[in-house]
């Protein structure tokens, strides 16, 4: 994975990058000071770093049952002040240095898996939507570090049953039908990102369909009924135009802003 420092130097190799535009949208919530959970939820709910590092600071809580496992739980249990001070601890890669990751894929992919999950788990009706969510937004961390997601998420404290959900929602497991429901719905999920994503659409498309049959056969339009409510003009999809990886000025103007707000 690639090394971040911040300006005095320090290093941190676990951290993940940030949407930039989700830090921009971090700083604005904490320099107006009236801020909800509802409001800082919808600023950090597509951007991987955001929910992971809620997630690691609500598990080391104490009587945080849950807490560790929904972003809107952990929000809840840290309570808006503290969230935001978590989440001004953003790191964010520089245009300007070489760059070894496709970034911008990486947070195109995540947000669309997360955005189809959750279509998805609604559609299924599923009680584990908020948990559905947090597991697609970080299950292709390993598009990083070339490693396996669900072990490095098992590394960084990540609730057990949402690691088996990623780990299922890859390969074998799902394909021999071991995997849970929810697994079911990151492998679709993640199949329609890829639609989005790869320049052979139709032949994704396809595979997609084919995907959606043998998983959800009982549900045979899930996935034109998925697809269509989020269209080109659904907000998630709109955020993708938006991904851009900042300047060096523009990063370190960032850096400072968020700096100031954290010691205020």
């Amino acid at each position: 994975m690639r090394i971040f420092r911040d300006e005095s130097g320090s290093v941190d190799e676990r951290c993940l990058p940030s949407v930039p535009t989700a830090a921009m949208r971090i700083v604005e919530l904490a320099q107006h000071r009236e801020c909800g959970i509802a409001e800082l939820w919808q600023a950090v709910h597509r951007d991987p770093a955001s929910v992971l590092a809620l997630l690691q600071t609500a598990r080391r809580c104490r009587r945080a049952r849950g807490a560790h496992e929904s972003l809107h739980a952990a929000i809840e249990r840290l309570g808006v002040s503290r969230a935001l001070r978590v989440c001004l601890e953003f790191r964010l890669p520089d245009a300007q240095e070489p760059v070894g990751v496709d970034y911008i894929r990486y947070w195109r992919r995540a947000l669309l898996t997360a955005a189809y999950a959750r279509a998805i788990a609604g559609r299924l009706r599923s009680r584990d939507l908020e948990r559905i969510h947090v597991a697609a937004i970080l299950r292709n961390v390993g598009d990083l570090h070339g490693g396996d997601s669900a072990d490095w998420l098992d590394g960084q404290g990540v609730a057990a049953n949402l690691c088996a959900w990623v780990r299922s929602s890859h390969g074998p497991a799902l394909e021999s039908g071991a995997g849970h429901d929810a697994a079911a719905c990151l492998a679709l999920a993640a199949g329609m990102a890829e639609v989005w994503l790869r320049p052979d659409w139709e032949t994704s498309l396809a595979q997609t369909q084919a995907l959606a049959q043998r998983l959800f056969g009982s549900i045979p339009d899930l996935c034109s009924w998925v697809f269509g409510v989020l269209g080109p003009q659904a907000s998630d999809l709109e955020a993708l135009a938006q991904i851009r990886l900042p300047s060096r000025r523009d990063r370190e103007d960032l850096y400072r802003r968020a700096a100031a707000l954290r010691q205020s």
